[in-house]
C-alpha cells in the first residue's frame, strides 16, 4: 500500500516537473561548467585588458564588472521577494474574508443535542448516506467541463 503511494507521489512530481535522474544530474553538472567558462573568460579579460592598462587596473575592472552584475541580481531578487510577498498577503487577505470556522458554533451544539438524543449509531448511517446523496446531486447539477469547487 505505501509503496503503491510513494509511485503515485512520484509519478506526480515526474508529471508536474519533468524531473527525471538524469536531469538531476545535469542540473550539477550546468553549474560547474558555468563556474569553469566564468572562471576563463574572466581569466582571458583580465590578461587582454593587462596588456592594455596594466594588471592592478585590469583587476579593478573586472572585479567592478562582476559587483555590477551582483548588484543587478540582489536589485532583481528584492523585487521578486517583494512581489511574492504582496501577492502573498493579498491572497491572505482575500482568504480571510469569510470565517475562520466554516461551521457555525450553535448548528453544530444543535447537531450534537441530536446524536445525543437520537443515538450515535443510528445518526452515522443516515449521515453518510445524506452526503453521499448531496455528492451525487452536486456531481449533476455541475457541467462535465467544470471541475469540483
Amino acid at each position: 500500500m505505501i509503496e503503491g503511494l510513494v509511485r503515485y507521489a512520484v509519478r506526480a512530481v515526474k508529471a508536474e516537473t519533468g524531473a527525471s535522474p538524469e536531469g538531476i544530474v545535469w542540473l550539477f553538472v550546468i553549474p560547474v561548467s558555468l563556474m569553469f567558462g566564468l572562471l576563463f573568460l574572466s581569466w582571458s579579460a583580465h590578461v587582454a585588458l593587462a596588456e592594455l592598462y596594466g594588471a592592478a587596473i585590469a583587476a579593478l575592472i573586472v572585479g567592478c564588472v562582476y559587483l555590477a552584475i551582483a548588484a543587478m541580481v540582489i536589485a532583481r531578487f528584492v523585487v521578486i521577494r517583494r512581489r511574492i510577498a504582496a501577492e502573498a498577503r493579498a491572497q491572505l487577505a482575500a482568504n480571510n474574508k469569510g470565517p475562520a470556522f466554516p461551521i457555525d458554533p450553535t448548528m453544530l451544539t444543535i447537531g450534537l443535542q441530536i446524536g445525543r438524543a437520537i443515538g450515535w449509531r443510528r445518526i452515522v448511517p443516515l449521515a453518510a448516506v445524506g452526503l453521499l446523496a448531496l455528492g451525487l446531486a452536486g456531481g449533476r447539477s455541475r457541467g462535465a467541463d467544470q471541475p469540483p469547487p
